[in-house]
């Protein structure tokens, strides 16, 4: 008789492939569990917090994020989990997600003894400080559920003889889930379609098999979408909604309409330090690959690495987590090209290139104070804001609002500082149409808050420079926190009885 037991001893096995990639992913997250939340992080937890009390995502609160990213941090609000630690843990949880698909990618195109190298890479190469791999952002969020998603196509159709529809099923709803996430996260499930139409067209099953594989990935990428429209056409109708994820994204905040070179090089300096030498290691491997004449699976992991590529460059803004999205790919690459590479002594020099930058540049980061974290993002909101908070919490009545200028979302992630003003971002104000005006109209009316935190006002936020007189006239200087040309930080209280015209 079989033995009934020998399926669940393979699966425990498999496992074991993955438990040396799931402690590098606690090991470089952990520094980071109790640092102060990032801009976006913060944003997106505040957003939660108000959609959860009754508000109405695109018009109550705006964000230009689809539902299933403010879904993830309403889920942490609901669990109290609204915290440092709290949006870090979802984090790791979400690297393991990636991190494991990658694994079994990585086994289905180079044999199951590689797959725990493929899940060892992807963690160590994107979990790096550098380009904020710990963040639970929406590159990581979106990235891994996509990843998900072509491992589920690769194990449905990758040289097998039927293909396995449940798990098709499973790809297409985690493909469109990562895309629900943000907006960019389409390069992995994309090319787990390009690998099914390939399929199918060569006509490789039946004609029952192959109309049933398209429509169990049509099927399941269809209930994230279904969602997603459903909720937005019964809350707020599907003009607010339409023009936060794709009008505004791709007229002001996409490759295509504004592209930020600056910010490209600023953060590609940072990432060409762990990912060059990677990066020409594939390529040396690649060519040498190719004279072996392997052309489905380079085929496969080309099309990922070009979609991928042509994610990160949709964004336009090239933040240092934008580099996140290539990671994936990049790591998943490089297990698949040094897994064929026969001889274990050049097998582990090149392994040692590859982990060598990442690793070094992890630990240099870890040694940062709190004081120079702020710095690591480039973002040093991230200490003033710990500031305006302590103030707050010695300083308030009850009820007693706050306005950041120009923005920062962070502030108001748990709650205890309330806001009326929807749109927490710079570029929500520069960029969404009336934004302004109601800045304008809100520091000027019968209910303005109570106090303005002036980070730094810039020309985004307020071109035509109505806001200072406005300041001056009702506002007084209560607390200076930092002064100077760059970063600088005061807060505002409203003098009593004053008034502004405008």
């Amino acid at each position: 008789m079989p033995d009934a037991s020998a399926p669940t001893l393979s699966r425990l096995r498999r496992v074991h492939w993955f438990v040396p990639a799931a402690v590098v992913v606690v090991v470089m997250h952990a520094r980071f569990l109790f640092m102060p939340l990032t801009t976006d992080e913060g944003g997106f937890m505040a957003v939660a917090r108000w959609w959860r009390q009754g508000g109405r995502l695109y018009d109550d609160v705006f964000t230009d994020r689809p539902q299933g990213m403010i879904l993830l941090y309403r889920v942490l609000d609901m669990l109290g989990l609204d915290n440092p630690f709290g949006i870090r843990l979802l984090a790791i949880v979400f690297a393991f997600m990636g991190v494991a698909a990658c694994g079994v990618i990585t086994a289905r195109l180079a044999g199951p003894d590689a797959a725990r190298l493929g899940a060892l890479l992807v963690a160590v190469i994107s979990s790096v400080p550098k380009y904020q791999g710990y963040v639970a952002n929406g590159e990581l969020l979106s990235c891994a559920p996509g990843a998900v998603s072509l491992a589920c196509v690769l194990t449905a159709v990758w040289k097998q003889e039927h293909p396995r529809i449940w798990l098709l099923a499973v790809a297409g709803f985690f493909g469109t889930a990562a895309m629900s996430v943000k907006q960019t996260g389409f390069d992995a499930f994309v090319t787990g379609v390009a690998v099914l139409a390939v399929i199918v067209l060569r006509r490789q099953w039946t004609v029952r098999e192959r109309w049933a594989s398209v429509g169990a990935i049509v099927g399941g990428a269809a209930i994230p979408v279904a969602a997603m429209v459903i909720h937005a056409v019964a809350t707020v109708g599907w003009g607010p909604w339409w023009f936060a994820i794709v009008e505004y994204r791709t007229s002001t905040r996409s490759g295509a309409a504004v592209t930020d070179w600056s910010n490209l090089f600023g953060s590609g300096r940072h990432a060409a330090t762990v990912l060059t030498l990677v990066v020409l290691i594939c390529v040396g491997l690649a060519i040498w690959h190719a004279r072996r004449k392997n052309w489905p699976v380079l085929a496969v992991l080309g099309c990922w690495a070009l979609l991928a590529v042509i994610a990160f460059y949709a964004g336009g803004q090239f933040y240092p987590h934008y580099w996140v999205i290539l990671t994936f790919p990049i790591g998943t690459i490089a297990a698949v090209l040094l897994a064929d590479v026969r001889v274990p002594r050049v097998r582990m020099w090149l392994l040692a290139g590859i982990l060598i930058l990442p690793i070094a540049t992890t630990i240099r980061t870890t040694q940062r104070s709190l004081e120079r974290y702020g710095a690591l993002l480039g973002d040093t909101r991230l200490e003033l804001n710990e500031l305006v908070r302590d103030w707050y919490r010695d300083n308030h009545n009850p009820g007693d609002e706050v306005v950041a200028l120009c923005s920062s979302p962070a502030l108001f992630y748990d709650g205890y500082i309330p806001t009326s003003y929807k749109y927490l971002w710079p570029a929500d104000i520069a960029y969404v149409p009336g934004a302004k005006e109601q800045l304008f109209d809100l520091l000027t009316g019968d209910d303005a808050p109570r106090y303005v935190a002036e980070y730094t006002l810039d020309d985004a936020c307020d071109p035509d420079g109505w806001i200072p007189p406005v300041l001056a006239a009702r506002y007084r200087v209560v607390k200076v926190f930092l002064e100077g040309d760059k970063d600088e930080l005061r807060m505002l209280e409203l003098v009593p009885g004053s008034t502004a015209t405008g």
